[in-house]
């Protein structure tokens, strides 16, 4: 199998490039060795959903437009006709897997507040706070539960009326009644922990208002399990290192096996000329000047040895140009006459 040549500096350069991708192959493997090979994975092993929902309708006191005892939800209420607003909360628990037991512990609060500003930059003067409903402990058999609330808002507003007569200033007033919920459930997957804040909003003070407020709350929930799997980054530098170190050792060897150094011109020329005068040295005679004058006809040999051969029948010497620096002589000759027999190294 023929080798590539390649010049000798070059192949040097690649070599030394073959063995230093090893090495940065082998410190990356050797890095992922030593970093921790497993990682913690979550797995779900149970998931559920927890539903808060404020249903509500608001009482009107007997007045002189509206037929209607009580208005539905999404209205706009004017405060004069309104008595109060009547809650339900529903709670759902939803789950595919079997729950033994869900614990429930829920209690309602409601705040007055006064403030100045906007929505998105207010600042509370004053506020004063209510319980609806103490906390209450509960199991749950069907996974839900319902419960109805009383908003006494002809009260509510009257003691927003009784703070503006007494300050003498008027600011902005609302009313927020919060739902807190905590659930407990316990499963044979494990326990899981919830809690659900449903608000409702309303304005006081004002002649008319909307109710608002987060009404509803979704939330999904999970049961996960940790387990300890071998890392993606751990196989991955295990595959690249590998790779790495695979392609290196091949090419370092197909370059040292493969390849060949190409030779100097000027080293083969130095050797070749050198080899000559060694071999050749009775029959050659060196001259100061050039051995041709430039007018004889040249005969060009194909190589040292046919000139050799000629000498021996013309029973001539080999003429040559003496140089210090061998390297300088172009050419040996024999001369008959006016023929010359010329071999250039």
């Amino acid at each position: 199998m023929n080798k590539v040549n390649l010049d000798k500096n070059n192949r040097k350069i690649l070599l030394f490039i073959c063995v230093f991708v090893f090495m940065f192959g082998f410190l990356f493997l050797l890095k992922t060795l030593t970093n921790d090979k497993y990682e913690n994975k979550k797995e779900e092993v149970l998931s559920y959903n927890n539903k808060a929902l404020i249903n509500y309708k608001v009482n009107l006191i007997p007045n002189s437009i509206y037929e209607e005892k009580s208005l539905g939800e999404g209205k706009i209420y004017i405060t004069d006709y309104v008595d109060s607003i009547d809650t339900l909360l529903n709670y759902k628990f939803n789950c595919k897997d079997n729950i033994e037991k869900i614990f429930v512990d829920y209690e309602v609060n409601a705040v007055i507040e006064g403030f100045i500003g906007n929505k998105k930059d207010s600042k509370e003067i004053w506020s004063k706070k209510f319980n609806l409903q103490p906390k209450t402990e509960l199991v749950l058999n069907k996974n839900e539960f319902q419960k109805d609330i009383l908003i006494d808002i002809k009260n509510y507003n009257s003691i927003v009326r009784d703070m503006v007569k007494k300050v003498n200033t008027n600011f902005s007033n609302k009313l927020i009644v919060t739902w807190n919920i905590n659930v407990k459930g316990k499963s044979s997957k494990g326990e899981f922990f919830e809690k659900l804040s449903p608000t409702m909003e309303i304005p006081l003070g004002e002649s008319y208002f909307e109710v608002k407020g987060d009404l509803l709350q979704d939330k999904n929930g999970s049961i996960d399990n940790i387990k300890k799997v071998i890392s993606d980054r751990y196989i991955k530098g295990i595959i690249i290192s590998s790779f790495i170190i695979i392609i290196s050792i091949f090419a370092f060897f197909y370059i040292l096996l493969f390849t060949e150094e190409l030779e100097n011109n000027k080293e083969t020329s130095i050797r070749k000329i050198n080899k000559i005068l060694k071999n050749y040295e009775d029959m050659l005679v060196a001259l100061k000047d050039e051995p041709l004058e430039g007018n004889e006809t040249i005969i060009k040999v194909l190589d040292m040895n046919g000139l050799i051969k000629i000498a021996d029948d013309l029973d001539k010497p080999i003429f040559y140009k003496y140089f210090i620096n061998i390297n300088d002589i172009k050419y040996f000759c024999v001369i008959d006459n006016k023929k010359a027999y010329v071999y250039q190294v």
